[in-house]
């Protein structure tokens, strides 16, 4: 009746047929409509793929399967869905796999199209900075906090049912290896509401070096910035294959700009 709410659950035991996968994207379609005396009030529909993936050791799966994730970074933001539907997602000769929306730039055209291309993505939260000399310090995290989580928890749910999001990026050089207890105060605040929105998803941090274990994988930034001489052996070091990805070592420490991790 108006004015009142009413919460209905739908749901069905099914087995796709068909796995999404990078470069295979496997799409199915679902509609729900709304009927009053056999007339249609209203209607939703929703694109949606299975797949599933995970992390084992240092290797990433993709449906079972070993994936070597090769990232591209966006730093583009296009409101319509004319140019974010241009080349970058669906590009057959382009050398990545999988992009990064970077600082919160997750136009859902993209991610519309990277699930029809088979184009892997991480959207990654916008950019917050919590350091003394930026608009997030520390010290105020109880003004900003709340705010920070919910914009999370808000993006996760708009975006968790696409299959090309295959982890979140709640940061980009912001904590670095800096594991203070008030800090890591912050990232158990958004690591538990950014889970709780989606249990299922890795979480990632460019630059951020796991939080002390809170994140899932890295994303190493720079590493050219402090190799030595490595540095000028490729003209497109950090931005191309071949570059100075040789310097990493399996066992041991490595060491490269602002981090240190096995």
């Amino acid at each position: 009746a108006p004015g009142t709410l009413r919460t209905v659950t739908l749901g069905a035991d099914w087995l796709a047929q068909h796995l999404w996968a990078a470069g295979l994207p496997n799409l199915y379609r679902t509609e729900v409509r709304l009927l009053e005396d056999g007339r249609e009030r209203d209607r939703s529909a929703v694109s949606f793929g299975y797949r599933e993936f995970a992390a084992k050791g240092i290797d990433f799966t993709l449906n079972g399967r070993r994936q070597v994730l090769l990232r591209n970074s966006w730093l583009r933001h296009d409101g319509g869905p004319r140019d974010s539907m241009l080349g970058f997602v669906c590009d057959e000769t382009a050398s990545y796999n999988c992009i990064r929306l970077h600082l919160g730039f997750n136009n859902p055209h993209v991610i519309d199209q990277a699930d029809r291309s088979g184009m892997m993505v991480i959207p990654e939260f916008w950019g917050w900075y919590a350091n003394s000399d930026k608009p997030f310090p520390i010290a105020q995290a109880q003004t900003w906090l709340p705010n920070a989580a919910e914009t999370m928890r808000r993006l996760v749910r708009r975006f968790r049912n696409h299959p090309s999001v295959i982890m979140w990026s709640p940061a980009n050089e912001t904590m670095w290896n800096d594991t203070a207890p008030e800090r890591m105060a912050v990232c158990d605040t958004l690591v538990k509401t950014i889970r709780a929105a989606d249990p299922t998803r890795l979480l990632q941090g460019d630059a951020e070096i796991t939080w002390d274990g809170r994140l899932d994988a890295i994303g190493i930034h720079y590493p050219e910035g402090d190799t030595g001489p490595i540095s000028k052996r490729y003209e497109l070091r950090g931005w191309g294959v071949p570059n100075d990805l040789d310097w990493l070592k399996r066992e041991g420490q490595n060491h490269s700009w602002r981090a240190d991790f096995p």
